[in-house]
């Protein structure tokens, strides 16, 4: 068989695809699960589904997750400061979206091969964030339990239940960023026809760049 026949064959395979068993009116509670038929589906049909409200919302959450952590006073100033950075935050990480995207595309076309354009890895990353979005909830359980000064990085619990509920609540946050990486390496995959391998690679070395970057900025700031 000739290159192009199986070309040929790999596209009807791809047009004749089936849907059936996939939730297309409920796809934000069906990327959990079937994260490859998803993409799949809105590559095929939609591929900026919900990707902006995605992006924005994943911004916001990322940010109110990290104000949530400072020492920040609820008084008229503090107040005031929250709302500035909040707004500030969101719109520094949700333009962070499209430079990742943008060099997640270089680099796997550069090193890898791969084909797949900026919005495809802009689709991905929106896609896989919805995890780390459904993550504000596990936050928001520590707040009503405990109080606002709960999240916070330098606040102990008094208690051994209360002990043992942030370990939960620490193990819960881990399994949905492991499931978010999951769920962008599968999109990886679609998106540039790769083996995992190489999605693995298209994912985690540019991310281990822009950490080795950050990291020698901020030392020689130190410096």
């Amino acid at each position: 068989m000739t290159d192009l026949q199986e070309d040929n064959k790999f596209e009807e395979f791809e047009h004749l695809e089936d849907f059936s068993d996939l939730n297309t009116e409920n796809l934000i509670f069906e990327i959990w699960v079937k994260p490859k038929k998803v993409f799949d589906y809105i590559l095929k049909f939609d591929p900026t589904k919900y990707v902006a409200i995605l992006l924005v919302i994943s911004a916001f959450i990322a940010t109110l997750e990290r104000l949530l952590t400072k020492n920040l006073s609820l008084d008229a100033y503090g107040f005031g400061y929250s709302v500035g950075g909040l707004a500030i935050g969101t719109l520094l990480t949700w333009l962070m979206y499209y430079v990742s995207a943008w060099f997640f595309r270089l680099f796997g076309a550069t090193f890898l091969g791969g084909k797949a354009n900026n919005q495809d890895f802009r689709t991905v990353i929106a896609w896989s964030n919805i995890p780390l979005i459904a993550g504000i909830l596990t936050t928001l359980c520590i707040v009503l339990l405990y109080g606002w000064e709960a999240p916070r990085e330098y606040y102990t619990p008094e208690s051994e239940i209360e002990g043992y509920v942030f370990i939960a609540v620490g193990i819960v946050d881990i399994v949905l960023s492991l499931w978010s990486m999951m769920i962008m390496v599968i999109g990886v995959m679609r998106i540039q026809h790769f083996s995992i391998g190489r999605a693995l690679a298209n994912v985690f070395l540019p991310l281990l760049i822009i950490v080795a970057i950050v990291a020698l900025f901020v030392i020689g700031l130190t410096l």
